[in-house]
Formats: structure tokens, C-alpha cells, sequence
């Protein structure tokens, strides 16, 4: 984010209650998934190809996660991996 505090965090798609997104989550949310789709998924398990996501769309956000969070994913099957959700798991894994 820019550094601006944010009084309303709902307006920008961060979850806040209990089932809301985990640190690593929100930042793929906020610093990789919001630059290249234009938007934040509401919830952590909302397929990025629901939210517009390309296979090239995809692939740059698998080498973004890769730079930001210095850990190398599989890429078996990318479809598997397109929710901000099974990103995080698959950093926390390694």
C-alpha cells in the first residue's frame, strides 16, 4: 500500500472478522494480485480466474509470489494454485 491509513479496510477488500485473509494472504492480495487484476478478492479462496485471471495473467502472479516471498512454487498445475489462499499455503509449505 502507499502508506495512507486506512479507516474503512472493507473498501478496499480486506477481510477483518474471524475468517478474514492472514498476513501472507493479504499481502498477495494487496502488493501482487490488486496491480495486475485491477481488484482484491474478497475472500482468500475466490479463484483468480473469476476474477479475470489469464494463464499468462497466472504466471505472473506464480513469478511475483516467487520474487516478493523468495520461495520457488511447483507449477504441476497452475489451475490449482489461482486462489490467493492455495498461493499462501503453498509459501507457508516451503
Amino acid at each position: 500500500m502507499t502508506g495512507e491509513e486506512v479507516t474503512n479496510p472493507q473498501s478496499i477488500g480486506v477481510c477483518t472478522d474471524s475468517g478474514g485473509f492472514t498476513v501472507i494472504e493479504q499481502r498477495i492480495a494487496e502488493e501482487i494480485v490488486r496491480p495486475l487484476l485491477g481488484v482484491v478478492p474478497e475472500r482468500s479462496d475466490t479463484s483468480l480466474i473469476d476474477l479475470g485471471a489469464t494463464s499468462l495473467t497466472l504466471l505472473q502472479v506464480f513469478a511475483r509470489v516467487e520474487e516478493t516471498f523468495d520461495v520457488e512454487l511447483s507449477l504441476d498445475d497452475p489451475l490449482d494454485q489461482a486462489t490467493v489462499a492455495s498461493l499462501a499455503a503453498s509459501i507457508s509449505a516451503t
